[in-house]
């Protein structure tokens, strides 16, 4: 039976600690933001930077010895990606919330935040069943003892059990006997800018420990602008269901809740609810705190969604004193941040269908309103077909907990298969992985094959077919699963031979991805009776769980990828391809101070050699692509090379050009003016800068020397002189 202690919040003198099952970049100046009112902002904002906080190592250079007490740092470091990681997740959820995300670690306080939490694991250790104890009050009886721990245990959240990133989110779900939401409290509490955080992995004999040093000169300080005006969890807009607790908050500056009462409607329908903390006001802002009726706040996780894909929350909080309102109505949008991304949400790369091998090509990229800036990266690319199991070793990376993950399997048509199963000594929530080294790109017709056997499991123990789209592999989503059943007899088998399935990987087509199989201990499972059945049978042979082969594809390639860079912010770029043939283009976003979100579909282009060739017709469609079109600046293009009958002009280096009338007068449609331009040789008032290649233009009532030109491309070399892109002609 697993018995994980709950956090315990700052400044928490009088709440003892109590145990409950939990179940198991660099910012910007201004910080983290997102807009909750946008769904897909929020959706990629947790697909991309939640996961971007997953998958650190701790790296603890402490020791649990006691022969260690007395030396200057028994309690060690862990490592920067792993603080880094914390970081970006308490950064992540004040974002969130809408206030500044902008905490920075400080040395000194991580130092005694890491003081803390082996002081805190190995006092809990000592502990009798029935010993009173206050974790933010250590004393020199401790062992590992300091001054700086002491400080940091007193101004600091703690969690026993949850560590790094995770700790962070059991902080704001504050389960078990937290009425007053004191982490979440001081974790979002607006006006903080320094933190600390401090881990230890725990033994056989201590629990893993965070401390996370939250209160720091700030607390009573005025609040700094709040997105939304107030601070709430979950707050308003639209949030991951899988981020929505039982306890949900509000607190505004100077509100007094003692005569507050709040009302929640879902979907329209009443959704009745208990009050379970009403603060009066104070300077550093307690939260009305509430829960649904009939569902203990300390469940450690609650299905908001039932079947749906999005449940709407309205919130109408009345009655509040002393704050601006003394009524507040919101409403939280509950979704499913899961699944493919749909296509016209992903970075796309656009452009004619063919580039000239020695010219720079104009290319220009598609990108969520929220980026502020894209990759771009070059792939080749070769058949994916089956995959012998005598060479797996080769083609997957494994991670199993005891023996090889290659062994003889009777049925298996090769004699032998990859087994994933479960060591007697399994806690929930652990996997054994076959990840394909390879990265993927499916057609529309792309299938996945195999043969598999799922010999004896428990309903516990899941088999997953799972692909990664998102930077960073953290996060997988399953494409196809089978559940064990409830029996762990001899005569239990959920499968007697090798059986052969196909999967068709819709919502990944043209889009390059990881595959993996991977055998899960349920972590919501009954963590006081995990049933499964162990990867060893009765005479000791490894052959209990997930076998699996021969996999195979049709339809899928296998993708290497030969450059990637920075293409900067705007839509345009310019690529000079390294040889002729077939080149294969795929553009990320990034967003939200740069953080890389998914990759796009993958966009074909024919290499032609050369420097590009005009192109003379009577219309242009024939070379328009996506319906945009693509033009560069007007050069000596027009000089014998229209004529009346074919008025349409095209050049890689001039773009379309379309003659109008016999005095000369034109029109050139501009990728960066985004519209038509009227060039007149008697009333010119756009110009070509053939230094800097960007269009000017002029009013016609102005005159040298104050004439001032207005730029819709604003190069660097100007963007000093240049008031809201207008320029002074003396600048040029």
């Amino acid at each position: 039976m697993d018995r994980i202690p709950m956090p315990i919040p700052a400044n928490a003198a009088r709440i003892l600690l109590c145990f409950a099952c939990l179940g198991t970049a660099v910012l910007s100046g201004s910080g983290l933001s997102v807009d909750t009112s946008d769904r897909e902002a929020v959706r990629q904002f947790y697909r991309s930077l939640y996961y971007a906080s997953e998958g650190a190592e701790m790296d603890w250079t402490g020791t649990y010895s006691i022969d260690s007490i007395g030396l200057p740092s028994p309690a060690g470091t862990v490592s920067p990606d792993w603080v880094e990681a914390t970081r970006l997740r308490v950064n992540f959820f004040r974002a969130m919330a809408g206030v500044p995300g902008r905490v920075e670690f400080t040395d000194q306080r991580n130092t005694a935040a890491q003081d803390a939490a082996l002081m805190i694991s190995v006092k809990q250790s000592t502990l009798g069943s029935s010993e009173v104890w206050n974790p933010h009050e250590p004393d020199a009886t401790w062992p590992f003892f300091t001054l700086d721990g002491r400080n940091a245990a007193r101004e600091g959240n703690i969690a026993l059990g949850p560590v790094g990133p995770a700790a962070v989110t059991s902080y704001i779900r504050d389960a078990g006997n937290n009425p007053r939401v004191g982490h979440r409290r001081w974790l979002l509490h607006p006006p903080h800018r320094e933190m600390g955080s401090g881990d230890v992995p725990g033994s056989e004999a201590h629990l893993p420990a965070n401390v996370l040093w939250v209160i720091d000169g700030s607390t009573s300080a005025p609040y700094p602008d709040l997105r939304d005006g107030f601070i709430a969890w979950p707050p308003p807009g639209y949030v991951p269901h899988t981020l929505v607790y039982p306890r949900w908050s509000f607190a505004a500056e100077g509100a007094d809740f003692s005569d507050a009462s709040v009302s929640m409607t879902r979907d329209g329908a009443d959704f009745p609810v208990s009050i379970e903390n009403q603060p009066a006001a104070s300077q550093t802002g307690g939260h009305l705190v509430w829960h649904p009726q009939g569902i203990q706040p300390g469940t450690p996780a609650l299905d908001f969604l039932d079947s749906a894909e999005e449940r709407a929350f309205k919130v109408t909080i009345s009655g509040v004193a002393g704050s601006a309102q003394s009524e507040q109505t919101y409403t939280t949008r509950v979704f499913n941040p899961y699944g493919p991304t749909e296509p016209r949400h992903l970075a796309r790369v656009r452009g004619e269908k063919h580039l000239w091998s020695e010219a720079h090509n104009s290319v220009s990229v598609r990108m969520p309103s929220f980026a502020d800036g894209k990759r771009l990266r070059e792939l080749s690319f070769r058949t994916a077909t089956w995959i012998d199991d005598t060479t797996s070793s080769e083609r997957f990376a494994f991670d199993v907990s005891e023996g090889g993950p290659i062994v003889p399997f009777s049925g298996a048509r090769g004699g032998s298969a990859i087994l994933l199963g479960h060591p007697d000594d399994a806690r929930a929530g652990q996997s054994e992985v076959a990840e394909l080294k390879t990265l993927l790109m499916p057609n529309p017709e792309a299938t996945l094959r195999l043969r598999h056997r799922l010999t004896h499991a428990t309903r516990n123990q899941v088999a997953l077919i799972e692909v990664s789209t998102v930077p960073g592999k953290n996060l997988w989503e399953p494409v196809w699963s089978m559940r064990g059943t409830a029996d762990t007899g001899p005569d239990s088998a959920l499968m007697d031979s090798f059986e052969e399935i196909e999967i068709h990987l819709h919502g990944y087509e043209e889009r390059t991805h990881f595959l993996r199989f991977r055998f899960l201990l349920d972590p919501a499972a009954d963590s006081t009776n995990v049933e499964y059945a162990p990867r060893t049978d009765l005479d000791g042979n490894p052959a209990i769980g997930w076998a699996i082969d021969e996999v195979s594809f049709t339809h899928v390639a296998e993708v290497d990828v030969l450059a990637t860079r920075d293409a900067g912010p705007g839509e345009y770029f310019h690529y000079k391809p390294e040889q002729d043939g077939i080149v294969a283009l795929q553009a990320g976003a990034t967003a939200f101070g740069g953080y890389p979100l998914e990759w796009g579909r993958v966009r074909f282009f024919t290499v032609l050699s050369g420097e590009g060739h005009p192109f003379v017709g009577e219309s242009p469609a024939d070379s328009i692509n996506d319906g945009h079109w693509y033009s560069t600046p007007i050069g000596n293009v027009l000089a014998g090379m229209w004529t009346p009958e074919k008025p349409w002009v095209y050049s890689d280096l001039h773009g379309f050009i379309h003659v109008i009338g016999e005095n000369g007068a034109y029109l050139i449609y501009d990728i960066g003016v985004g519209s038509w331009l009227h060039v007149h040789p008697e009333n010119p008032q756009w110009l070509f800068h053939f230094g800097q290649r960007v269009w000017l233009y002029f009013p016609l009532e102005t005159r040298a020397p104050e004439r001032r030109f207005y730029l819709p491309h604003l190069p660097e070399v100007w963007a000093g002189a240049a008031t809201d892109h207008w320029i002074h002609e003396r600048d040029l």
